[in-house]
Parts: C-alpha cells; sequence; structure tokens
C-alpha cells in the first residue's frame, strides 16, 4: 500500500482488501487534486486499523464505512450517494465519540470530509 501504514500485528483481524481498496481510492484523489480529503481519509483508516482497543467487528465494521466514504470521494458529484455519505459518516460520527483513541483524528477528519461532500 502507499498511502496507508498498517502495523502487521493486526493484519488478521482486518480485511486488508479494504484497506487496499481505501489506499486505491486516496491514490485517485490525490491524483484527481484531493490532498486534504486524502489525508484525512489515510489518517482515519490508519487510526482504526491500527487501534488495538477497538473490538475485531468494530474495526471492520468501520472499515467497511471508510471505504465506502471513499469510493463515494472518487466519483462525481452526480454518481453519489448522499443519504448513505451522511450516515456513513454519522456512524464513524458516533464511534469515533466513544473512542478516545479516534476521537481526536476524526474532530480534524469529519469537517474536510463534510466540506468535500457538501453536507451541512
Amino acid at each position: 500500500m502507499n498511502n496507508i501504514k498498517v502495523d502487521n500485528s493486526v493484519v488478521g483481524s482486518i480485511n486488508t482488501g479494504n484497506v487496499a481498496s481505501i489506499d486505491v481510492h486516496i491514490s485517485q484523489l490525490k491524483h484527481a487534486g484531493g490532498e486534504e480529503v486524502s489525508k484525512a481519509l489515510a489518517q482515519l483508516t490508519e487510526a482504526i486499523a491500527n487501534d488495538a482497543a477497538i473490538p475485531d467487528a468494530e474495526r471492520r465494521r468501520l472499515l467497511d464505512q471508510v471505504e465506502f466514504v471513499s469510493e463515494q470521494a472518487v466519483k462525481g458529484a452526480d454518481a453519489r450517494r448522499p443519504g448513505m455519505i451522511t450516515a456513513a459518516l454519522g456512524a464513524l460520527d458516533a464511534t469515533a465519540k466513544a473512542t478516545t483513541s479516534l476521537a481526536a483524528i476524526w474532530s480534524g477528519a469529519q469537517p474536510v470530509l463534510k466540506h468535500f461532500f457538501g453536507i451541512g
């Protein structure tokens, strides 16, 4: 992977396909000039993947949501699913607020993602 660093000790507890997909989307965003949103997605993905305090099932669910958000980010505005994006960001928000280690990363990533997607 080019954009995301995952600790070897957590590789077995995450879906590396999700992380690889997010990594590809980040590369596409960078190539298109979306440096800020790609950085936010990379930091969020690393924080989730590398946090041993997050139960494995929850970590996989969160990475699914980040993968969906990153997939939507590379689509044109007309092809995006705004209701689903809002729901995914809401779920990430709820978890991040309840997970001390994610709170700081999320407080930086959330406004970037909301602005990128044009969500209030």
